[in-house]
């Protein structure tokens, strides 16, 4: 996040969501669309974005496109 900017607030939540289903284990499109209830152009989007933060990562696996921590997410490490 070098060149971060603020984002508006919508963008926020989206990436929030995206984001908090793919740290639930949930790794295809389809998957994250139905966690999340965005469609599938939002997604892509917002996983650009969590890409660029570096807080994802993305592949494609057996031609459906996957995302994944780049870091494991430990709760306690916040309190």
């Amino acid at each position: 996040m070098e060149n971060y900017e603020p984002r508006p607030m919508a963008v926020f939540w989206k990436l929030h969501a995206v984001y908090c289903a793919v740290n639930s284990g949930k790794a295809l499109l389809e998957d994250i669309a139905d966690a999340t209830g965005l469609p599938a152009t939002t997604i892509v989007r917002v996983a650009t974005l969590l890409v660029e933060d570096k807080r994802i990562e993305a592949q494609v696996v057996d031609g459906h496109l996957c995302l994944k921590m780049r870091f494991p997410f430990d709760p306690a490490a916040f309190n």
